[in-house]
Order: C-alpha cells, then sequence, then structure tokens
C-alpha cells in the first residue's frame, strides 16, 4: 500500500493545583491577658494551569473549654480571646476581622465557632499564583478581673477551601469549566 504517514500531536489542558500551609500558635501555654502570638503566615499556592481558583481561609475553633481544676468559683471558657488578621499579597481579610481594632472574639460560649480569616482569587493562568496573609491570637487585657479564665483552653485549626463552583468539568465546548455534568444528559 502506498500512501503518506501522518502525525498525531494532542496534548490535554493543565488545569493547575492549589494547596495552603499555615503557621501553627504554639507558643500559648500558661498565657495572661495582655499575651499576643506572633503573626502566623498563611500561604495558598497555585499551579500554573488553565484554572481560576476562589478560596476562603478560616479559623476553626473546635473547643473553648473551662478548667476543671483552676481553683476558682464560676470559671469559664475564654471570652477575651481574639484572633486578628492582616492582609499580606493577594488574599482579602474579612470585613468582621477589619471592621473592629480588637479582630473577631472567640466566642466562649460556643462549642465549635467558625471565623472567616480571609477571601481571594487565584488565576492559574496569570503570574501571581500566591496569595498570603497573617493572623495572630490575642489575649485581651480588659483591666478587671479575668480569673473566671483561669486554665482555660482552646482547640483550633485554620483551614483554606475552594468555593465559588462546585465540583467542575472541563471539555472543549467548557474550557473554563462548567458545573453541569456532561455525562447526565
Amino acid at each position: 500500500m502506498q500512501g503518506k504517514a501522518a502525525n498525531v500531536n494532542v496534548g490535554a489542558a493543565q488545569l493547575g493545583t492549589i494547596s495552603y500551609s499555615a503557621e501553627p500558635v504554639t507558643e500559648a501555654t500558661n498565657i495572661f491577658p495582655g499575651w499576643d502570638s506572633t503573626d502566623k503566615t498563611v500561604t495558598i499556592t497555585a499551579t500554573k494551569g488553565q484554572s481560576t481558583f476562589e478560596y476562603e481561609c478560616d479559623l476553626i475553633v473546635s473547643t473553648n473549654t473551662a478548667s476543671e481544676d483552676s481553683g476558682v468559683d464560676g470559671k469559664t471558657a475564654f471570652t477575651d480571646l481574639y484572633v486578628t488578621a492582616t492582609v499580606g499579597t493577594g488574599a482579602k481579610i474579612d470585613n468582621a476581622i477589619t471592621s473592629s481594632e480588637d479582630g473577631v472574639q472567640i466566642d466562649g460560649t460556643s462549642a465549635v465557632q467558625t471565623i472567616p480569616l480571609a477571601t481571594g482569587t487565584i488565576d492559574a493562568n496569570g503570574s501571581d499564583l500566591e496569595h498570603n496573609f497573617k493572623y495572630k491570637i490575642s489575649f485581651k487585657d480588659k483591666n478587671e478581673s479575668q480569673d473566671k479564665q483561669q486554665g482555660a483552653t482552646i482547640a483550633a485549626t485554620v483551614s483554606c477551601k475552594l468555593t465559588g463552583k462546585g465540583e467542575l468539568y472541563y471539555n472543549n465546548e467548557n474550557q473554563t469549566g462548567t458545573e453541569k455534568n456532561p455525562f447526565e444528559e
């Protein structure tokens, strides 16, 4: 058989990925009113690709408990603990945090509390592939007795997640992604 061979070169789109890291607050044992943690950095990074990633980062307080053996009557969980955040690169700090000089109070009456810290959008096809911001925890000195908080403890996590669109599907007709599953017609 005679003929001419044809080369076929096909490459799939690179959508990109996103990840984050957050520095922990580790120096918080035996704190007194007036204590501030050092600034901790949260970094959100995307790899080069063709997607746009919308994200939000929160402080999730999973426990805020009073001490069982503080020796103080009427002991409470932390009621004077606050979180603040400051702008780094690209991330937008939540309005609740910027509207008060003290930041957002970690609620001593809730077992679980989610405090929005920052949001942002990274275009993985652009040049700004890394966003960051700083947060810190403070035990505010109220210039009054705060004895009832002796021995109180919290456990919290900084967590970032994708927001905006749900599960996305990409194909030639939907190169920026669609939430409509093309296999469910």
